[in-house]
């Protein structure tokens, strides 16, 4: 009775085991395909002219753009690829709507950043905002292509999991 209560014992141990293991390796390969594409050539809508976006060693970018316009939408570009659910994340916090991720913990900052008026106050940005956005949604674009395999990690994180 107790061997088998053992051996019953271990099989259970073991299917939790590769359960665990199968877990981590689909995960891990979820977070490989969510990186962005960081050299070749990508072709996106929105800029007027080719943006050259070079990385160092370091990952320090260097955009290279005709126009200050298709440098900004160069920038917003690099932007979503790093930093996506940072940025979303700071929208809704600056906007005063962080409490529709984080819930009630957030109450306190929406107020303060609402009184704050920083939504207001970026629309003498918005010209340069309006073409960085582009470049921002661009990216989003171009992670959704099948190829790239759909959702990021950053998206996800964002609350943007089926978002473009």
């Amino acid at each position: 009775m107790l061997s088998h209560f053992l051996r019953l014992l271990a099989w259970i141990g073991g299917g939790l085991l590769l359960l665990l293991l199968l877990g981590g390796v689909t995960g891990y390969f979820w977070l490989l395909g969510s990186l962005p594409q960081r050299d070749g050539e990508l072709v996106v809508a929105g800029a007027a002219a080719p943006i050259e976006i070079l990385r160092d060693e370091r990952g320090l970018v260097t955009i290279r753009a005709e126009s200050h316009s298709d440098a900004i939408f160069g920038l917003g570009f690099v932007h979503a690829q790093d930093r996506m659910a940072q940025m979303e994340l700071l929208r809704r916090v600056g906007t005063g709507r962080a409490a529709e991720i984080a819930g009630r913990a957030a109450l306190r900052s929406d107020r303060l950043f609402r009184q704050l008026e920083f939504e207001r106050l970026s629309r003498a940005a918005e010209p340069h905002l309006e073409v960085l956005v582009a470049g921002v949604g661009a990216q989003a674009v171009a992670r959704a292509a099948p190829q790239h395999g759909g959702t990021t990690v950053g998206a996800v994180l964002g609350g943007q999991s089926e978002r473009g």
